[in-house]
């Protein structure tokens, strides 16, 4: 499907785009988040939750109808450009490109902007005095905030009042320094505790914390256009108390409005207060009212201020239809996005089990001492490698159920291949030929002859004939058939070669039958791959690395994604469990009648039993939202259940992350962890003699330079080619249609 908005926030050509992207990369690494980067995020998420296409910073070729471009004059001035040459069709600008209209050379005068948005009233009106032809083009456009899954939709932050003393948060953002210290005063004076942060001085990680732990927060900022912070804190259930200026300064321009410190403060979420002594007369009767849970923040959020309710009001500007039931809630993309994203924590698990498996291998030729804690490591790191039968059994479930999905929205009921295998190239070839050119080209280069003794499997030259199986995506097969082993840079892209073979069969399979038939070639190719794996056990290599061997994991996902698809969870659930049980049964019945043939028949079971619980913990990740609501039902923020959520959700955050950007790490971390070990070794840090302490040192750089290597290559390779796979390709007519 092609972008239906285009989100414009760096230019197109010149000098300043590389340089505001890595500005966006330093941000994004330090967590500093300022009120344009809120805005952008916020219109992505509530896209998100409408099923909406975009594409963010895209090709210009690639651009959607619709181009918004919510801050900066340099940006909007290519935009009126490309618009001027028929490139784009409705331009939008707002709501941050300049502080007055008359700003920038006049540029939101120029006749190719459509609309121009901003972020409330008080600004609106503003605009309009100053620029009164302006006026039929100016919206009111609020920004949202996502809310928090921690609290229940009615229920107030405070529970704790009764039995402490009630706790206060305050923001100082360029407030008099006269006015914060009688406020500290004559909040001591009540007893009342307060922690204060300072506007430039904190992360917004910080200011959640700061906000879950108090009870109301007062706002100290002379002017906001819209008062972002202050809706996060409402978005938490938090009341406030807002010093109100009702006048803003700005060179020569006095402007004086109502609500010009908070323009969206209600009865509902605070109180304004103007001076010294009006705050004194207020905040006896505010905490009262604190205390007896009037104020409710939190619902009018729900009700005026999310991110789906700030995306919908730009949605209505440029006259888009978001009252279509079926562009919407129906919308696959939505059904998808919905259910998956919590996938991308498992993918992290996936690379985890995976690296935990190449740190023995990196080390296959160091002096170890038997039975120490790191021979006893090594000796486990052969388990690590079920990390990617993971990543199969993920491939299979994903890849079956949106191809039956597309297959279910098509008129025609089919599949458009042309498109699955653009789309696969554009996620797939970047990052595999990146590695396969800089392993085979520059890694030797790198990496002294002295330091090869150590690696023993991790020997980074490579013969003409290894290069060649995986310039042709069959380096599977170059191991499989024990033609050579592959060095470790290299030897681990096999497994994107089982995904790309698995890519030129399995669509035409899924457009070729109907469900039930599907299902039953599922089983069968599952049934088929399990006598192989048992008949050619002893060939250790062919088990491990050929494709018919591994159809068995990418088996058990497919069937997964049309058990799923056809809404039949209960059966795949209860179909795993009941193989898991036989096959442990048979295990251990077999083993008790003949010991001997405890390895035969572990061949036959060991691999069902793992895919099988694979399965099970997909299941268990794809209804996680409900499993997280449960934390909800406690009031206290010190009950052991909350603490517990909290404790989830940070690590749950960082491995979805990691999840995200999971084939970079997996792709590039044999390369990291070489070169860790090459430059420690010429430095003379390590040698054959490795130990315990130089082991975990050497792992952990390596961990930490593949995780910047791939969010580096995520960010500046990757996604570029991601945004394109939104474009829709051109059409191509039938015969008939030739003909008319």
């Amino acid at each position: 499907m092609s972008a239906e908005i285009t989100l414009l926030t760096v230019p197109k050509y010149g000098k300043g785009g590389g340089i505001m992207r890595l500005k966006e990369l330093a941000k994004k690494i330090l967590g500093r988040k300022r009120g344009p980067d809120q805005v952008i995020n916020s219109l992505l998420r509530g896209l998100d939750e409408f099923g909406i296409e975009y594409n963010l910073n895209p090709k210009i070729a690639d651009f959607a109808p619709i181009v918004h471009v919510p801050l900066l004059p340099e940006v909007l001035r290519q935009a009126i450009h490309l618009k001027k040459q028929g490139l784009i069709k409705t331009l939008i600008a707002g709501p941050s490109i300049v502080i007055t209209p008359l700003e920038a050379d006049r540029i939101l005068f120029e006749p190719e902007i459509d609309k121009i948005v901003l972020p409330s009233e008080w600004v609106r009106n503003l605009y309009i005095s100053l620029a009164p032809s302006l006026a039929n083009k100016i919206e009111i456009w609020p920004a949202g905030v996502k809310i928090p899954d921690h609290l229940s939709q009615n229920s107030h932050t405070l529970t704790r009042t009764q039995e402490h003393k009630i706790k206060c948060l305050l923001y100082s953002k360029n407030a008099p320094d006269e006015l914060q210290q009688h406020i500290l005063k004559t909040l001591n004076r009540l007893g009342i505790n307060c922690s204060i942060l300072t506007y430039g001085n904190f992360r917004q990680g910080s200011y959640f914390k700061a906000l879950e732990k108090s009870d109301f927060a007062i706002f100290l900022s002379p002017t906001e256009s819209q008062g972002l912070a202050i809706q996060e804190a409402w978005a938490r259930n938090i009341p406030t108390l807002v010093w109100n200026k009702k006048v803003w300064e700005y060179g020569d321009i006095v402007w004086r409005d109502d609500k010009i410190s908070a323009p969206y403060l209600t009865d509902a979420c605070g109180e304004f207060f103007t001076n010294d002594a009006d705050f004194d007369s207020k905040i006896s009767i505010f905490t009262d009212r604190v205390k007896k849970h009037s104020y409710t923040p939190r619902q009018y959020v729900m009700d005026k201020l999310t991110d789906r309710k700030s995306a919908e009001r730009l949605l209505e500007i440029v006259n888009f239809d978001t009252k279509n039931e079926s562009t919407f809630k129906n919308n696959p993309t939505t059904e998808h996005k919905k259910y998956f994203d919590y996938l991308d924590a498992l993918r992290c698990m996936a690379f985890l089990l995976v690296f935990y498996a190449h740190t023995g291998s990196i080390f296959k030729g160091a002096n170890v001492t038997q039975a120490s804690p790191l021979d006893i490591w090594q000796k486990f790191t052969v388990y690590g490698s079920y990390g990617v039968n993971f990543f199969f059994v993920l491939s299979g479930f994903l890849i079956t159920y949106l191809l039956l999905k597309e297959k279910a929205s098509s008129p025609s009921n089919t599949i458009s291949i042309r498109s699955f295998y653009r789309k696969r190239v554009l996620r797939i070839w970047p990052v595999y030929f990146a590695t396969l050119f800089f392993g085979a080209l520059v890694l030797p280069l790198l990496i002294p002859s002295s330091t090869y003794s150590i690696f023993t499997l991790a020997d980074p030259r490579m013969s003409g004939t290894t290069f060649f199986y995986n310039l042709f995506f069959s380096g599977n097969f170059y191991q499989g058939m024990s033609i050579a082993m592959a060095p470790l840079s290299i030897g681990i892209l096999w497994s994107v070669c089982i995904e790309e073979q698995f890519y030129l069969v399995w669509p035409w399979i899924v457009k070729w039958f109907n469900l039930r038939t599907l299902a039953f070639v599922t089983s069968l190719l599952i049934t088929l791959s399990l006598l192989y794996k048992f008949i050619w056990a002893e060939d250790r290599m062919a088990n491990y690395y050929l494709p018919w061997s591994l159809a068995m994991d990418l088996g058990f996902g497919a069937l997964l994604g049309i058990s799923y698809y056809a809404k039949k969870t209960r059966r795949i659930i209860a179909s795993s469990t009941f193989i898991i049980a036989a096959s442990i049964g048979l295990t251990v019945a077999v083993t008790l009648i003949n010991r001997a043939q405890l390895i035969d028949i572990l061949r036959l079971t060991k691999t069902p039993i793992i895919d099988c619980i694979f399965v099970l913990i997909i299941l268990l990740f794809i209804n996680r939202t409900k499993a997280l609501a449960d934390a909800a039902k406690y009031g206290s923020r010190r009950h052991p259940a909350y603490i517990m959520k909290k404790i989830r959700d940070r690590v749950y955050t960082t491995l979805t992350h990691l999840g995200r950007i999971s084939y970079g790490l997996y792709a590039y971390h044999t390369t990291c962890l070489m070169l860790i070990v090459a430059l420690l070794h010429s430095t003379g840090m390590l040698d054959k003699d490795v130990g315990l302490s130089e082991f975990f040192v050497t792992i952990s750089l390596g961990l930490i330079l593949t995780i910047l290597v791939a969010e580096l290559s995520y960010f500046f390779m990757e996604r570029k080619f991601l945004a394109i796979k939104s474009v829709a390709l051109p059409r191509i007519r039938d015969n008939k249609e030739k003909a008319l």
